[in-house]
């Protein structure tokens, strides 16, 4: 190969790379000019499952263990935060609540979509289910029934 066409090539790929930075500069950028921050694919699945709504008929359903609960103005309602994943993989099946005069107990049952076939990541994020007591909280400590745990929202 002669100098002439080496040069070539070196110069012809130095533009390359140069015009290659500058769109991926450009691409990251608002018109604007601050940074664009983009959000992922994963973060809009995640955003759109945050509130999980119950759905019997799940392959597999387990127990699984809330991080807290929170009573609702009306005092019947309750929003159980969980740690989940995403659907297909993770879905709650139902929540058990067994409400007695000194506690109540609450249960998560979740478990995976019987038709899905695709592969299931190891994601898991806060997640949240509305349930609704027959009877009021009216300062009945509120219990896990996986772990037998007591949440601070209810007592």
């Amino acid at each position: 190969m002669t100098t002439a066409r080496r040069r070539v090539i070196v110069v012809a790929t130095g533009l390359i790379l140069v015009v290659c930075g500058v769109i991926a500069l450009v691409l990251t950028l608002q018109s604007d000019g601050s940074p664009r921050s983009e959000r992922t694919i994963l973060d809009v699945e995640i955003a759109k499952q945050r509130v999980a709504h119950p759905r019997r008929g799940m392959a597999n359903v387990h127990s699984e263990a809330w991080k807290r609960v929170s009573v609702g103005p009306s005092d019947r309602d309750i929003d159980v935060f969980f740690i989940g994943g995403l659907e297909p993989c993770n879905f709650v099946d139902h929540v058990a609540a067994q409400e007695s005069p000194k506690s109540i107990a609450l249960t998560l049952f979740v478990g995976n979509d019987p038709r899905t076939t695709q592969f299931c990541p190891a994601i898991g994020f806060e997640r949240v289910v509305h349930v609704k007591l027959h009877d009021n909280v009216a300062g009945r400590p509120i219990v896990d029934g996986a772990t037998s745990a007591t949440s601070s929202a209810g007592g």
